[in-house]
């Protein structure tokens, strides 16, 4: 009886052992290649209602929807994006002005309290800003060549995947049919509705949450006649996406430099932003993520932690989609094993 659990135990270590290395090797080497189909396969799922949709209520066919929907939603995004990017620039330009006096403030406030935060005055900063401009001037050619060439190669994908998801919407029946008789339909089907579940739930809640942050911090920062609000809160929702990270580390020292300056209302303003932005999160993530992945947080947190470690930053995803591809692997290895069981 103990040699069979003992054989039964070194098999399924033997699997988790292959399917980790092979999980590895492909997000390491073949995901890159193939990311911009899996992003059109995961943006014409999320637009197949709104294709639906137009060819129910009015009877538009799924082509002419499928280019309807597209079009809007990357005009939308367009013109978002063009409008955050003009924000962004006129308040990071009103930023690098008042970049000397910021610094002198916040070393009287430390002078406040017997502290020698900063040892620069304003013409050091000055003279600092003016160093980096020149720096900037020398190797600006070679920065702008490789900004052209990374501008192009996103236009490029960009092109690629939406071009992709239309192509995904409007085949989506010849696919299906061509994909169920394939010799692993279905083991392909059953790992990939769990990893499209996932990926789903993950990039739903990623966009939400940091929509959510950037929207509710920059409103909030809008009240209390913040110049930054739009880089301020695009930096904290961006911070917020993290791991351990937070909209926190932000928003509480924020707070307690309002109250150290006399303004009561804008560092109540900052706690209620700071509470509000966890609440939000905490919904969010319960619903879209926890609801469809099953995994528990010390789990999905040791696999961000692991995916960051061997993929960077992005490990914040790859990890706990690695985490369930190898349990979806594993689970159907003990189907085929162990029917009974």
């Amino acid at each position: 009886m103990w040699e069979k659990y003992r054989k039964e135990a070194a098999e399924g270590i033997m699997v988790v052992a292959v399917t980790t290395i092979a999980v590895y090797v492909g997000f390491r080497f073949l995901l890159p290649l193939f990311l911009p189909f899996l992003l059109a396969l995961l943006f014409s799922r999320l637009l197949l209602p709104a294709v639906a949709f137009l060819k129910t209520r009015f009877r538009i066919e799924q082509k002419t929807g499928g280019i309807v929907v597209i079009s809007v939603v990357t005009a939308l995004s367009l013109l978002l994006s063009f409008g955050v990017i003009w924000l962004l620039i006129r308040q990071l330009q009103t930023l690098l002005f008042h970049l000397p006096a910021i610094f002198s403030r916040v070393e009287a406030l430390g002078e406040q309290f017997g502290l020698e935060v900063l040892q620069l005055q304003r013409k050091d900063v000055a003279d600092y800003i003016a160093r980096l401009g020149q720096t900037a001037t020398k190797e600006g050619q070679r920065f702008l060549m490789g900004f052209v060439r990374n501008v192009l190669s996103g236009i490029w994908v960009v092109f690629i995947v939406v071009l992709s998801t239309f192509f995904m919407m409007r085949d989506r029946s010849d696919l299906e049919v061509m994909f169920q008789d394939s010799a692993f339909s279905r083991e392909s089907k059953k790992i990939g509705k769990k990893l499209s579940q996932a990926a789903t739930a993950y990039g739903k809640s990623f966009v939400l949450n940091t929509l959510v942050v950037f929207v509710v911090c920059s409103v909030g920062l809008m009240l209390v006649k913040n110049r930054y609000s739009i880089v301020a809160g695009l930096g904290i929702s961006l911070l917020d996406a993290l791991p351990v990270l937070g909209s926190g580390m932000i928003l509480l020292p924020l707070s307690a430099y309002y109250f150290f300056n006399g303004r009561l209302f804008a560092g109540v303003i900052m706690i209620l932003l700071y509470l509000i932005c966890e609440l939000l999160k905490e919904m969010i993530e319960t619903k879209v993520v926890r609801n469809k992945t099953g995994l528990q947080p010390v789990f999905t947190i040791t696999a961000m932690y692991i995916g960051i470690k061997l993929f960077g930053i992005f490990g914040f995803v790859l990890g706990p989609m690695g985490l369930l591809l190898i349990r979806a692997i594993f689970h159907l290895w003990l189907e085929y094993e162990y029917p009974d069981n």
